[in-house]
């Protein structure tokens, strides 16, 4: 995925004017957090576990979910997209908080 297109695509469809990335931490790929912090995001670090399938895992669901739960007082809406979340609300807008979240 081109995460700086991808950026400008959130800033253009949703008027996201800040862009939380959370991303397991692996040492070694400094350029890659440098580049997507170029690209306009605020990374949010998480240590990384060994996956089953010899790679690693972030585990940042649970992050994100507390997160949005703290920080809902700050913004008027939330979009929340991944790649593989595994909280799966019953439609595409999530009401956990006083904020309207909507999952892309």
């Amino acid at each position: 995925m081109d995460f700086g297109r991808f950026r400008v695509y959130l800033r253009d469809k949703y008027h996201v004017s800040k862009a939380f990335l959370f991303i397991g931490y692996v040492a070694g790929n400094e350029s890659l957090y440098t580049y997507l912090q170029r690209a306009g995001y605020v990374l949010i670090f998480k240590p990384t576990l060994p996956g089953g399938d010899g790679g690693t895992k972030g585990n940042v669901d649970a992050e994100l979910v507390l997160h949005e739960m703290i920080e809902c007082s700050n913004y008027d809406k939330a979009v929340i997209a991944s790649g593989g979340f595994q909280i799966s609300p019953d439609n595409s807008t999530v009401s956990t908080s006083p904020t309207r979240t909507r999952m892309v």
